[in-house]
């Protein structure tokens, strides 16, 4: 078998169908193992994909200086994605001393490159003036490249800034097709930006009822302040028939109460 012979990409193939499950019982401390080996023959992506197993301990004990060592060893084989994953662990202090200029600098690499993780993390700190000066047009110059990449997070936050006006005219049509597209690809947060347009009538027919079903869908998928939203339409009767008890069930099952 070509993953026994030392074939590395085998091996990190190998990997993934233990850890995932793929054909065999899934099996994370066969996967590490293999995920090891193709590292040692230092393949790229299971450099990354070692060093994420050991940030977050999925299927090892957390090991955050591990993580680092092993995001600059994969840094060094050319993986933009760890640009991103490195410069969180300085952003957060995972496994190294918290460094803010050390954050910025990898993430501007790591845009530079065309990822669009780092491209959205750092539009995020342009956007609120974390670690740089703030300025919203940069932040949403990178919003957009991230966008053309696909990234539904950066869909809600440039669709935020369209709705906002902060930056250029607002163009709440713009937020609204962006906030769509969001709440296709799953966001919770696209799914309550969407709602509030729904609820309020911004740039799309007032219709209450959506705004319930989408505050709901959020809610069902862990979104505490959709559940907060869902509970205010339930105690107002707003898309829903009013019925104080059940929104007060909404707002205990956000506290923790339920």
């Amino acid at each position: 078998m070509a993953a026994e012979e030392g074939e590395s990409d085998a091996q990190f193939s190998l990997a993934q169908c233990y850890f995932f499950g793929h054909g065999v019982t899934e099996d994370k401390t066969e996967a590490v193992q293999w995920f090891k080996a193709a590292a040692e023959n230092r393949n790229e992506l299971a450099v990354c994909t070692l060093a994420q197993i050991y940030l977050y301990g999925d299927g090892v004990d957390t090991d955050m200086e591990e993580a680092v060592r092993l995001f600059r060893i994969a840094i060094e084989e050319g993986c933009t994605e760890c640009l991103w994953e490195l410069a969180r662990c300085y952003m957060f202090g995972w496994g190294v001393e918290e460094d803010a200029d050390e954050t910025v600098r990898l993430l501007k690499l790591g845009a530079d490159a065309g990822n669009t993780e780092a491209q959205r993390e750092l539009g995020n700190l342009y956007r609120d003036g974390t670690f740089v000066e703030k300025n919203l047009g940069e932040a949403m110059r990178l919003f957009k490249l991230s966008v053309d990449s696909g990234d539904d997070l950066a869909m809600v936050e440039l669709g935020k800034l369209y709705k906002m006006g902060e930056v250029v005219e607002k163009n709440e049509t713009e937020a609204v097709r962006l906030f769509r597209l969001a709440t296709e690809a799953e966001n919770n947060d696209a799914r309550i930006q969407l709602g509030i347009c729904y609820r309020d009538g911004i740039n799309v027919e007032q219709n209450a009822e959506k705004a319930v079903t989408l505050f709901r869908s959020a809610a069902e998928n862990g979104s505490r302040y959709g559940r907060v939203l869902l509970g205010l339409c339930i105690r107002h009767g707003e898309g829903i028939q009013r019925n104080s008890s059940e929104a007060l069930d909404q707002f205990r099952i956000e506290a923790g109460l339920n």
